[in-house]
């Protein structure tokens, strides 16, 4: 389980998310990778 999934598991209502962003070779493809996480993560 990420940190992510963690916090949502654990009640979380805001996630904040930047460095993994910012200093990803490609930035786009990592907020895509975070969104899914995140929508998985509700789902359950």
């Amino acid at each position: 389980m990420g940190p992510i999934t963690e916090a949502i598991a654990n009640g979380a209502d805001y996630v904040v998310v930047g460095r993994p962003i910012s200093t990803a070779p490609d930035p786009i493809a990592m907020v895509e990778l975070l969104q899914r996480e995140i929508v998985k993560a509700l789902e359950t």
